[in-house]
């Protein structure tokens, strides 16, 4: 998270370039830019997800930094279309998105003081974009069993590498099932 929003961070490219994406909720634009100075953005608003998907590519093609984007939604249960063929979500909510990211903002706060007293080894405060969780992990420095893997759309490969050694991670999901 950053004061606008939230971003990828400053990103390389094998191209020699680096570039990082930024999604704006208060003017509700997302950000392509490069360390050159060059920048692309795009409004946020309805469209379907595979029209997205294309501006994001093609943005980053424009900008001289190709970048192959695993085409299927991760860590979400039933998604059967890749981006690029994703013609049924096409919703935005602008209001929703905003409070939704001021939520993000308040829980990063709290974690970075759950964060502050640990004086391992310990990750920054981390937006995972498949399942929007916001997390915090510390780590042992032990080896952990195998990961069985099971996240949906995700090769078990990420998750033997996420946890080969033992880990103790909290933070914020905004899924889950809807009670009733």
């Amino acid at each position: 998270l950053y004061a606008l929003g939230t971003t990828t961070s400053p990103m390389p490219h094998p191209t020699g370039s680096v570039f990082q994406i930024d999604f704006d909720p208060i003017d509700h634009r997302l950000e392509i830019a490069t360390v050159s100075g060059a920048r692309r953005s795009f409004p946020l608003e309805p469209r379907p997800v595979a029209d997205f998907y294309a501006t994001v590519v093609g943005l980053l093609d424009d900008l001289g930094a190709p970048t192959a984007i695993w085409p299927m939604p991760v860590e979400i249960p039933g998604a059967v279309l890749p981006f690029s063929e994703d013609r049924v979500h096409a919703s935005y909510d602008a209001d929703a998105v905003r409070r939704f990211w001021l939520a993000l903002v308040e829980i990063e706060r709290v974690l970075k003081v759950f964060r502050s007293g640990f004086v391992g080894k310990a990750s920054p405060i981390h937006l995972f974009w498949g399942g929007l969780d916001l997390a915090h992990t510390r780590f042992s420095g032990r080896t952990a069993p195998k990961h069985p893997g099971g996240a949906p759309n995700c090769g078990p490969h990420v998750m033997w590498e996420a946890y080969s050694h033992e880990v103790s991670s909290c933070g914020f999901w905004p899924g889950g099932e809807v009670l009733p």
